[in-house]
């Protein structure tokens, strides 16, 4: 292409034209030496017409040139481009698919992957409908249904759609036994004929025992769950081991294992009353002596709402229904079958062939505190936070007013510690710090509730701050929060084995015992299992919001997800989407919704 270009640019002398070909042929004399002397002799024949065709040949060639060389120049440039395109797309895929430690991750990129958790469970379980929201630091940041609220006339599930949430309703009633307590109304140790004197006295092996609220709140009461062959010890001890008793008698996971085996699960009559409620058991014998043994059972917090009733002087339906307004949880009620709540979704199982079915009727009156409220994930994201505020908060904020124990709100760190020890059940001297949170000195400020302009699917972050107030006390006192979410000695947590019962939550405990192992995180969480529904309420603190510049609490991440399916496990899947979000920029996903 050179010798072209070279060419081109000859003045039309033909003893030019000889010079060039003599530079330009070499390698075979004979025919070099053939042309060189027929060009010369052509020249001197007719020298004018041999210039004139010489102009017109080296033209033809110049525009030959000219257009291979586009070519040449169109192709080259295709070549790098698609190599450029394939390399920056290469660069792209790999930047998506790796995962550097310690990197903040975008929000959308955080919502997708817990998109596809959820799919994943749901499609695993051929669940019909799902719900879930997440929190980060106080505020929403997503909040999606998926599937079908109701399959038969084609209805989408959503962010407002209503649902069973069963035993989460132990959590949001520890609420309301919480309140009593601070305000000294209710007495966790007194026995519980003090406020419910019609429940009869229990004896265990002919010794007479005391069944107290704190043993009901920490299922250690002794009260049977649905299965009555709790009752009969001797039965049981033929029939199973002592290791597969203790299997059976864990938590509400077990309802949602085999719930078809209880037919106290499907009672089809309402309750006028709590204590209505209480004819079920009350008569029946204690399956162990109060204190000695775990036995999860939504019974017993059928007691726990007698209990409140006598505390409170008041109705305990109307006792929840001045909490949930108290929370700002304005789509959460009672399991009612013949009111209008709309959004409510239909409920499912599956038959033996494990096709879809209706859920059967059932009327959930007999258990309210239990597992008898409907509620949606935007309301159990919001309770959450005001519990994992009531946690964070500062002394100061805390409460100024005494307790039944004291004014807390006004001891050393040390003797908050003490305190924990002392009002925590059967607790030994259990060590606060160990049981998943630091007791030591806590700052934080409230946040205020900010509505969403427009209510979508995925809603986006809420970064109003102007109600923010630093002086607001939490629902709870702090230190009522740490007797809440410790771990109680003897109990066992069935949806994640490494954590125990608390106080109407499990919690999971710190736990990093070895170099580059294992290093589990403090977290609570309830999970549920109604006729047709499956819930789970799951809060992951701050692991170091103390030491954040801005430490106003909440700090953490709060999950919820329902789905109106039988017997699903949810918790292992809330977790994955809590971890997932933590990592977020929220002041990245601030800045661009700005």
């Amino acid at each position: 292409m050179l010798r072209f270009v070279s060419f081109c640019t000859l003045s039309n002398k033909p003893t030019q034209i000889k010079t060039f070909l003599n530079c330009s042929i070499s390698k075979n004399n004979y025919f070099t030496k053939f042309r060189r002397e027929k060009i010369v002799i052509n020249s001197q024949r007719n020298s004018h017409n041999f210039s004139s065709n010489t102009v017109n040949w080296t033209t033809k060639v110049k525009q030959n040139i000219y257009t291979k060389s586009k070519i040449v120049c169109f192709v080259l440039a295709g070549v790098l481009g698609v190599k450029y395109f394939v390399t920056s797309s290469s660069c792209e895929e790999v930047k998506r698919n790796s995962k550097v430690i310690g990197q903040k991750i975008t929000l959308q990129e955080a919502i997708e992957k817990g998109r596809d958790l959820a799919l994943r469970i749901k499609d695993e379980t051929g669940s019909p409908g799902l719900i879930v929201a997440v929190s980060c630091d106080g505020k929403q940041v997503w909040a999606e249904g998926m599937g079908f609220a109701d399959v038969e006339n084609r209805v989408p599930c959503t962010p407002e759609s209503v649902m069973r949430i069963a035993s989460i309703s132990k959590s949001i009633t520890m609420t309301a036994v919480a309140r009593l307590w601070e305000s000294g109304k209710l007495d966790l140790d007194a026995p519980i004929q003090q406020y419910v004197p019609d429940f009869p006295e229990k004896t265990v092996n002919g010794e007479k025992v005391a069944i107290t609220t704190r043993h009901l709140v920490s299922h250690l009461a002794g009260i049977r769950n649905y299965d009555k062959t709790y009752m009969d010890k001797k039965s049981k001890a033929e029939k199973t081991s002592k290791k597969e008793n203790e299997k059976k008698a864990v938590g509400g996971e077990n309802e949602e294992k085999s719930p078809v085996d209880f037919s106290e699960f499907y009672i089809k009559d309402y309750y006028q009353t709590v204590k209505d409620g209480l004819k079920l058991f009350k008569d029946d014998s204690l399956v162990h002596k109060p204190g000695s043994n775990f036995l999860y059972t939504t019974h017993g917090w059928t007691l726990v709402s007698a209990v409140v009733e006598g505390a409170a002087k008041k109705s305990f339906t109307v006792v929840m229904e001045m909490l949930f307004k108290d929370l700002g949880m304005e789509n959460t009620y009672l399991d009612l079958n013949d009111i209008l709540i709309y959004h409510r979704s239909r409920n499912y199982i599956k038959d033996k062939n494990g096709r879809l079915r209706n859920a059967p009727y059932v009327d959930n009156s007999y258990k309210w505190a239990g597992g008898g409220f409907l509620s949606t994930v935007e309301d159990l994201v919001k309770f959450g936070n005001a519990m994992l505020y009531s946690f964070q908060q500062t002394p100061k904020t805390s409460g100024q007013s005494k307790s039944r124990s004291g004014n807390l709100g006004r001891k050393s760190a040390t003797d908050v510690k003490s305190q924990m020890k002392t009002n925590a059940p059967d607790n030994k001297g259990q060590d606060p710090v160990q049981s998943g949170f630091s007791s030591g000195h806590l700052t934080g400020t409230p946040t205020a509730t900010v509505k969403p302009k427009e209510r979508t699917s995925v809603d986006k972050v809420r970064n109003n701050r102007d109600t923010r107030d630093d002086n607001l006390p939490g629902y709870l006192k702090a230190e009522t929060m740490r007797a809440l979410w410790s771990p109680v000695n003897k109990t066992v947590c069935s949806w994640d084995k490494s954590g125990k019962y608390g106080m109407g939550w499990a919690v999971i405990p710190e736990k990093h015992e070895q170099g580059e192992c294992l290093h589990q995180r403090y977290y609570v969480s309830h999970t549920g299992g109604a006729v047709g529904a499956s819930s789970v309420l799951l809060v992951l603190p701050d692991k170091a919001w103390q030491e954040r510049e801005d430490s106003r609490a909440p700090k953490g991440v709060v999950v919820a997800v329902v789905v109106n399916m039988i017997s699903i496990g949810l918790n292992t899947t809330a977790l994955k989407i809590a971890k997932i979000f933590e990592e977020v920029n929220l002041e990245q996903a601030e800045s661009e919704t700005q």
